[in-house]
């Protein structure tokens, strides 16, 4: 993940130290690159940093370790302090969901969303998505979890938030709506107390059988458009 300006990055090694893993952020100065304070070490066979976001001006990042505690999964919010990355909050799955396999922040680092892929809230392996916002110091969900339509669907293997906040793309690209397998895009519209359903906003849709549209998904600043890969 780079910050806005390309001058801070943050890479994610998973299978570092027998898949604990973990993150280094570097900082761009005179075309040299340097880590910005040490390692952000993971937990024993979690796979810390298989999905990293910075925020615009690389002061806050999350990390995602799908497969902490059995696959339980794992998110965690870091921020520069200047001396080093402290933790600020830490968000736990059920069991087996593999929560953070997917994480995305908006570009002031309020607003974060994490994939849980293996979740059966809505169904066997449905998947489902969670924001979280920072208001006055203090992160809380924001609105519901966003589920995945139906058993399969594997929901938040990528989830993508705009850089004002505005905007969620979360992937199914295991649903067979379309056709079997074709997968889809969801796209969300923030109403200032969740994300309004898809239904009211959009789905891109995979155009054949096995396409696995959504398998990564990324929206502009701005939330006005939308690329999804279909392996």
């Amino acid at each position: 993940s780079l910050s806005g300006d390309g001058t801070i990055v943050a890479i994610g090694s998973p299978l570092n130290n027998s898949g604990a893993g973990y993150t280094r952020i570097y900082a761009r100065s005179n075309n040299v690159w340097t880590q910005i304070h040490n390692n952000i070490v993971g937990d024993v066979s979690g796979n810390c940093g298989w999905s990293v976001s910075l925020n615009s001006n690389g002061t806050i990042v999350v990390i995602g370790a799908p497969n902490y505690a059995t696959q339980t999964g794992r998110v965690r919010i870091y921020k520069n302090t200047g001396a080093t990355w402290s933790l600020l909050e830490t968000y736990d799955g059920a069991a087996g969901d593999k929560q953070g396999y997917s994480v995305s922040l908006n570009d002031s680092g309020t607003m974060m969303v994490y994939g849980s892929i293996s979740n059966h809230g809505n169904g066997s392996y449905a998947g489902r998505a969670t924001i979280y916002k920072n208001t006055s110091g203090t992160w809380n969900r924001f609105g519901n979890h966003v589920w995945g339509i139906t058993t399969g669907d594997t929901s938040g293997w990528s989830v993508s938030l705009s850089g004002d906040g505005q905007v969620l793309v979360l992937s199914s690209h295991l649903n067979n709506v379309a056709s079997s397998g074709a997968g889809l895009a969801r796209v969300f519209k923030n109403n200032s107390s969740g994300f309004v359903d898809s239904t009211l906003f959009g789905t891109i849709y995979g155009d054949i059988n096995g396409d696995q549209c959504g398998y990564s998904v990324s929206v502009s600043g701005n939330g006005t458009n939308i690329a999804a890969g279909s392996i």
